[in-house]
């Protein structure tokens, strides 16, 4: 059973390779085609191992169209070696997988290349973004970041655009001097993203301090009688716009932790001021109150011509009795 699956299985591969063998032959003018379209796009770094792997790939052509018949030869039933005959038509189809892909590399180059030619195209527009969103940045946002090595990096990849517009394209050495462009243009655009953030949280950090002094000013304004809070203040709001305008953010942040103490002595004063007024409203109440009781004191328990309580004398008193009269 096992020789015959042996001659089975070679007389199917014998068959479907000689016609498939076809297809491998006579490809010298398609070569030559080939690899003048390579030479006139591409540096010759590209493509020169070509003639040698379209040789090999001849020679393994050659291989099976002379092999072809000593297997079948070996497969036929008045020689029956049907072992030998497998063997060799397993080597064959070794010999042809190598081909295809030798065959796939001579003639499929040129469409690899021109893929990673447009991919090259898309990485580096990408990159020009990139280095033109973080120059817009720092221009828009009036940001403490100098340009000239973003302008660098923007003619390096206008230059870089013009290579591969031009012929023949040196694919390898243009990766390389993106790679290093990009890596160039995603240090600046982090370092301008972290001032843009550092400029918003103070922008942020400052709109909550405005509207803490203005809710302290309705809230404290009966209690202040001087305007000395308000013209601190406003310097400090001067000084802020002034800082974040020059990128000065370690100095505007400085400023808001003045406002901040100002808000808080605003708060301390009003307190102040609040106890103070109880204070006085207490001396107030005591005076009066010590006032009541002496005038109170004043006029109880005398005796003699006066009214009061149980008084003896000639004086009035309770139930209008005079003199020795009876009382309460």
């Amino acid at each position: 059973h096992t020789l015959i699956s042996f001659r089975d299985f070679t007389f199917r591969e014998h068959k479907k390779l000689k016609e498939e063998i076809r297809a491998y032959v006579h490809l010298n003018q398609r070569f030559e085609q080939e690899l003048k379209k390579l030479k006139e796009q591409y540096v010759s770094k590209h493509w020169q191992h070509l003639p040698l792997q379209f040789e090999r790939l001849q020679q393994l052509v050659e291989r099976i169209l002379s092999q072809l018949p000593v297997v079948e030869k070996l497969n036929q039933i008045d020689v029956q070696q049907y072992k030998q005959a497998n063997k060799d038509m397993q080597d064959l189809l070794q010999s042809f997988d190598t081909i295809k892909k030798l065959h796939d590399e001579c003639f499929q180059l040129l469409t690899v290349l021109q893929n990673q030619k447009q991919e090259l195209i898309d990485k580096i527009s990408e990159n020009k973004h990139i280095i033109q969103t973080s120059y817009h940045d720092v221009i828009q946002h009036k940001l403490p970041y100098g340009t000239s090595d973003l302008e660098r990096l923007k003619q390096k990849t206008l230059s870089l655009q013009k290579a591969l517009a031009m012929s023949p394209i040196d694919l390898i050495e243009i990766e390389s001097e993106y790679d290093l462009a990009k890596e160039q243009a995603l240090e600046h655009h982090q370092a301008v993203k972290n001032l843009l953030s550092e400029k918003r949280a103070i922008e942020r950090k400052w709109q909550d301090v405005k509207a803490s002094y203005q809710t302290a000013m309705s809230r404290y304004q009966l209690s202040l009688s001087s305007s000395s809070f308000r013209n601190r203040f406003a310097m400090c709001e001067s000084n802020i716009a002034q800082y974040v305008d020059q990128g000065r953010y370690s100095e505007a942040n400085n400023e808001i932790s003045i406002a901040q103490r100002i808000i808080l002595e605003m708060k301390q004063e009003h307190e102040r001021i609040l106890a103070h007024q109880r204070m006085m409203a207490a001396q107030a109440a005591a005076r009066a109150a010590a006032r009541r009781s002496n005038s109170f004191g004043g006029g109880s328990g005398s005796s003699g011509g006066g009214s009061g309580w149980g008084s003896s004398g000639g004086g009035s008193n309770w139930k209008g009795n005079s003199g020795g009269g009876r009382k309460w």
